[in-house]
């Protein structure tokens, strides 16, 4: 009978400091940003010297993640279960996701330092409330959650990410002869390393006006043994790819 009554009382203290689970929602992400960066100027005059890139294109992926920055160094503690965290100024915290509690959304900030997911509820003004989440428990912990100071305060910034593209190239200018002028396509891997395969020499009359490699067209205002001058009027891609 004693123990009866020791299992009721310890799991009433039990459900005192834990409650039941709630679904994590997704944050919604700023949309990803297709990058392309290029050497030159639609329709501008500029040179390229020997060994120079006339043509350099690369592009990538660009997403936003949520973050929060924490304003001072700070403690979680939850004795209960065994949690306690010490987290430090400046430090830069993922959001997992969003959770609507007692009608009010809050931010779940990741602030775990093992494979364990421990969240901490941050409120709309980066106020953490002493509640917590926890990833391999189907729990909620509250009651004596303690997070110090009072003045801890997070505030959003966005932690960018970059994944590679399908475009990554150069045409270099290789002087001249006093007839014809010399040109090196060549092609990278994403990882910036050359491709023997995709490297093309091509040769162009040094009276020739316009000169056209792919879907690159470029007006040449003129060629010397040391630059070349020159428009790239065409390129067949678009900045809002």
């Amino acid at each position: 009978m004693r123990t009866a009554v020791q299992l009721l009382v310890i799991s009433t203290l039990i459900f005192a400091l834990l409650g039941c689970t709630k679904p994590v929602e997704p944050v919604k992400f700023p949309n990803p940003e297709w990058v392309i960066e290029k050497n030159y100027i639609l329709g501008r005059k500029q040179a390229a010297f020997v060994g120079q890139p006339i043509i350099s294109i690369r592009d990538y992926l660009k997403i936003q993640e949520p973050s929060m920055k924490a304003n001072v160094d700070f403690s979680v503690d939850c004795p209960s279960i065994n949690i306690h965290i010490k987290g430090k100024a400046g430090t830069v915290y993922p959001v997992k996701g969003q959770i609507n509690y007692r009608n009010n959304t809050y931010l779940v900030l990741d602030i775990s330092v093992s494979e364990e997911i421990v969240g901490i509820l941050v409120n709309s003004e980066g106020k953490p409330i002493n509640k917590l989440f926890i990833s391999n428990t189907p729990f909620w912990a509250i009651g004596r959650v303690k997070i110090t100071p009072d003045s801890l305060c997070f505030s959003k910034v966005y932690s960018e990410h970059f994944l590679k593209g399908n475009l990554n190239f150069e045409i270099l200018y290789n002087g001249t002869d006093g007839n014809s002028f010399l040109v090196t396509y060549r092609e990278y891997t994403p990882d910036n390393i050359a491709r023997p395969a995709f490297t093309q020499n091509l040769v162009y009359e040094n009276k020739s006006e316009i000169i056209r490699f792919r879907n690159i067209v470029i007006r040449v205002h003129e060629v010397t043994s040391e630059k070349i001058v020159y428009t790239v009027i065409e390129d067949g891609l678009s900045d809002n790819k």
